[in-house]
């Protein structure tokens, strides 16, 4: 059984194994919470940055839109006007233990390329802004602040877990697509921690990806809920030109991604009126350059005579890097869209 069919059958729903590990995620869970507790009480100290914090995470394992909600964020705030600076992991990219600038506010520095794709994306769609990478997120802020006195606003993404630093505005994000998982904690669940801690956020981001109510669990937090859609902005080739839908779909196409919720990139390519025959599913933030992957997607062009591979732009800006597959690929490109801009400006009074 692959992790894809592991995760839909006993951690999106209930099932025999997710009953038997349900006391080993009632243990995490608790550790967890005594972990956030240990935090609150000031026992485990946390640095308290001059600039204002914006932390945007989950309590959802796999894709729930963290990233676009990030740099819709950043977007809404910097068109009011605000200095904002963005802080990021680097998962498993090559500064992930340093801490150092990927981007300014004049250009994106070529050792972006390296620094993993979620921040080379936010890099690419957020110019002019400055962005550190690395684990270590004390010394991030810290960074910002000596670099960019003037700064307002620092958004941490992928942090509601990581308290090292205090945040000043917690937003969770979830999708309609994975929701709260079966409810159980890891390894039994899909959360990271029991539904109580959204007590401590801001707000709730609720990605809509298909037609499902927002759970009852989110609605009984009593805290703010503000609904997101995709958006497909276009579909567009390396050259950054816009791909005539007509002709693609004369040919034989299939979608590739490796991404935490390829079903989204399904409806979004659906929606948008691709038509494919197949979808290679990899693994999120998958290495391209891993094994024979190339040898055993050749084969499979050839094999189903496929005329083009549709991509999402955090694998483009990985496979942009290397050598050209035997077909084009094109690039689908979503934002993140609310009907509601004021609600989420009025959190920051």
């Amino acid at each position: 059984m692959d992790i894809q069919n592991l995760i839909d059958k006993h951690l999106r729903k209930r099932s025999f194994l997710s009953y038997t590990l349900a006391p080993f995620g009632i243990l995490y869970g608790v550790v967890q919470w005594f972990r956030r507790f240990l935090y609150q009480k000031g026992v485990f100290k946390s640095y308290q940055s001059k600039i204002k914090i914006i932390s945007v995470g989950n309590i959802v394992s796999g894709g729930s839109g963290k990233t676009p909600f990030t740099i819709y964020l950043c977007n809404l705030l910097t068109k009011q006007g605000k200095k904002v600076a963005i802080s990021h992991r680097g998962y498993k990219g090559e500064y992930e233990q340093e801490v150092l600038f990927i981007s300014d506010r004049k250009e994106v520095f070529e050792l972006a390329y390296k620094a993993g794709d979620e921040p080379l994306l936010l890099a690419k769609n957020l110019p002019n802004i400055p962005i550190v990478v690395g684990r270590d997120r004390t010394s991030a802020v810290k960074l910002v602040e000596e670099s960019y006195p003037d700064m307002e606003y620092i958004i941490l993404d992928d942090s509601f877990q990581h308290l090292q630093v205090q945040h000043d505005y917690d937003f969770v994000v979830f999708n309609s697509g994975f929701g709260i998982g079966n409810g159980f904690v890891l390894p039994a669940g899909l959360l990271r921690e029991f539904m109580g801690s959204l007590k401590r956020c801001t707000a709730i981001i609720w990605n809509q990806l298909d037609t499902s109510h927002v759970p009852a669990e989110l609605l009984n937090s009593r805290k703010p809920i503000v609904s997101f859609s995709y958006e497909s902005v276009g579909l567009f080739d390396a050259q950054d030109r816009l791909v005539d839908l007509g002709e693609l779909n004369k040919g034989v196409n299939a979608l590739m991604s490796g991404i935490g919720y390829p079903e989204g990139f399904e409806k979004s390519a659906t929606d948008y009126g691709i038509q494919f025959e197949k979808h290679f599913r990899l693994s999120d933030h998958y290495d391209y350059q891993s094994g024979d992957f190339r040898t055993r997607i050749a084969k499979s062009i050839k094999d189903n005579k496929l005329n083009s591979l549709i991509i999402t732009e955090k694998d483009y800006v990985k496979l942009q890097q290397l050598p050209a597959f035997e077909i084009p690929y094109y690039i689908l490109k979503v934002a993140l869209k609310s009907s509601d801009d004021e609600k989420v400006l009025s959190l920051f009074v």
